[in-house]
């Protein structure tokens, strides 16, 4: 089994390509739950599994032009978590 940490360098990686939606497809478990930062966006701050976050990340993606995309992390959040900032 891959470890967390491996996972969370995998999604900087694919994030810092700006593919974003591949790092879901290939990386979040059916039952990912994603939480924003802050409320006040387009969508709910928490969504839950993968469809939804497939959803978010197509709906931001026909919101926002993006130039650029960065990311740092992952910072481990106990034995089985780890979060991404940007």
């Amino acid at each position: 089994m891959t470890d967390n940490m491996t996972i969370g360098r995998h999604l900087v990686e694919l994030i810092r390509q700006g593919a974003g939606l591949e790092a879901v497809n290939t990386s979040y478990a059916d039952d990912v739950v994603s939480v924003g930062a802050t409320d006040g966006g387009p969508g709910p701050r928490v969504v839950r599994g993968i469809e939804a976050v497939r959803a978010k990340n197509r709906r931001y993606g026909e919101m926002m032009e993006i130039h650029d995309a960065a990311t740092s992390g992952p910072f481990p959040h106990g034995a089985d978590r780890f979060a991404l900032t940007d």
